[in-house]
């Protein structure tokens, strides 16, 4: 994240119901092309993917810890779960399966 970022971007962390929490997923889902042009990029400083796909900005421990870009396959688990630890928990899981990284 860069220095001085809008952090009013991401999905606030208690919205306390899932119809809040997907109204907020709505009010701040962006392009990955956007989110880039906000200056956010990957952990280890390289750009987005060149993709065409949205995500939302979330904070699960709060605006000082992790930040995640989040995907529609975040959403759908949030409607099973709406806990931020298990859903990241989840993707993190997934992430480190064998498969192909987006470039």
């Amino acid at each position: 994240m860069p220095e001085n970022f809008d952090k009013s971007l991401a999905i606030p962390k208690n919205t306390g119901s899932r119809k809040n929490w997907l109204k907020a997923w709505a009010n701040t889902e962006k392009t990955l092309s956007q989110w880039q042009a906000l200056g956010v990029r990957r952990t280890d400083g390289t750009n987005l993917p060149h993709v065409d796909i949205k995500a939302a900005l979330i904070f699960p421990d709060d605006e000082n810890g992790r930040a995640y870009l989040a995907y529609a396959n975040y959403k759908s688990l949030m409607h099973w779960n709406l806990s931020y630890y298990f859903v990241s928990s989840v993707g993190h899981l997934s992430d480190r399966i064998k498969f192909p990284p987006i470039h």
